[in-house]
């Protein structure tokens, strides 16, 4: 790893840590607990730091860094909404159980940062995992069309 790669590395690891300490309390405690206000505006700056570092950062690990963890988050609340479709059927399998393991900790890393975005939507934490995809996927799409647009840029006719 080089030097200057360390800082982005650093500043996402401490803002994905802070994220969900924001979030995670609230998050565990849901539907009992409230999702208040600074939550909410934690929740939108994060979004928005995470799709505006696509276009900021120019660094090629740090920009793969964002690019995996979107893509691993779109996977991972996908994942998340089928475990909870399936919760009713299968709780009480073992391997059930090893996947709701999974999903707790794909929960926490890729849901739990946004879940202040839950205060408009008051849905429980499958459904909400499931918009969650959506925004991913919009991130990814918005990735695309900007390497897109880039590629194209310099192509020499």
């Amino acid at each position: 790893m080089r030097q200057r790669d360390l800082p982005y590395r650093l500043i996402f690891i401490l803002s994905l840590l802070v994220m969900i300490g924001i979030n995670g309390w609230s998050a565990m405690l849901h539907p009992d607990g409230m999702i208040n206000g600074w939550q909410s505006i934690a929740s939108v700056v994060w979004l928005v730091g995470l799709v505006g570092s696509l276009f900021y950062i120019k660094e090629d690990k740090a920009l793969r860094l964002m690019v995996w963890y979107i893509r691993i988050g779109l996977v991972a609340a996908l994942f998340i909404y089928g475990v909870s479709l399936l919760e009713g059927a299968f709780s009480e399998t073992i391997w059930f159980d090893g996947l709701a393991s999974v999903q707790f900790i794909f929960y926490f890393l890729f849901v739990v940062p946004l879940f202040g975005l839950n205060a408009w939507t008051d849905v429980l934490f499958g459904e909400f995992s499931l918009y969650m995809s959506v925004l991913y996927g919009i991130a990814l799409i918005t990735l695309h069309v900007k390497v897109w647009n880039d590629a194209s840029r310099h192509l020499n006719y």
